[in-house]
């Protein structure tokens, strides 16, 4: 994985290459670092992509911010920190900076955006992104952007920041601002996903009829970032 973390942070990509450019599929932008679609610029562009959608959107809450167990997850999560930090964005990230499943950013958007299954009022919305390809190989990277209701953002959404993104590319990111990775990772603030979610599960699951089925049970931890969950 040396080359894979190598080439993240030394290929530059261009926007003027078709093949190198932001491109959002279903909610997010997944490529390789080494083929130049899936690099540090990409994640700085993409965040400062959507820092400025959450300004246009209105969204004024903390943006939940998760990574799984690629390889290049934990170093694109720390390139969206720096941008993040730099805009004055309150993010919150999982406690002592632990591997975080998609579903835990869904919830937390929507017990911050719904509590009690009620729109707040007054509430200020609450968005996240997500660092994780998904079930693609270990040396592959994604980031996805989830909306107010906790789900992939719409096309809508999404084809506005990939349009943002690619235009910050195409002026080499003169206008991306970061802070060290020490302070971007000081600016956010630790939230327990774990703890919130399983709090849930029992509004949603008959966990009772399950313990008393006396059922044994098994579950894929999809490249490790679910095995916390499956101890609960």
């Amino acid at each position: 994985m040396e080359a894979v973390l190598k080439a993240f942070y030394e290929q530059q990509p261009s926007a003027s290459v078709p093949q190198e450019r932001v491109s959002f599929g279903t909610s997010g932008h997944r490529g390789r670092s080494i083929e130049r679609t899936f690099n540090a610029s990409h994640i700085y562009a993409i965040t400062q992509a959507v820092v400025d959608y959450r300004c246009e959107a209105g969204y004024q809450g903390p943006l939940f911010l998760g990574f799984d167990t690629h390889a290049l997850s934990r170093p694109a999560w720390e390139c969206a920190l720096q941008v993040l930090a730099v805009n004055k964005v309150p993010v919150f990230v999982e406690k002592d900076h632990g591997y975080t499943a998609t579903p835990l950013i869904s919830q937390a958007i929507l017990h911050h955006n719904y509590p009690d299954d009620q729109v707040a009022p007054d509430v200020a919305l609450a968005d996240g992104l997500i660092i994780t390809p998904s079930h693609n190989p270990p040396d592959d990277g994604g980031i996805k952007y989830n909306s107010h209701h906790g789900g992939p953002a719409d096309t809508d959404a999404t084809g506005w920041i990939e349009l943002r993104a690619n235009a910050y590319l195409l002026r080499q990111l003169e206008d991306v601002h970061t802070v060290p990775v020490d302070e971007a990772i000081a600016h956010a603030q630790e939230y327990d996903f774990t703890a919130h979610y399983v709090a849930k599960l029992g509004s949603v699951v008959d966990i009772a009829a399950i313990q008393d089925a006396g059922l044994a049970l098994g579950a894929d931890p999809m490249g490790g970032r679910r095995c916390r969950y499956g101890k609960r």
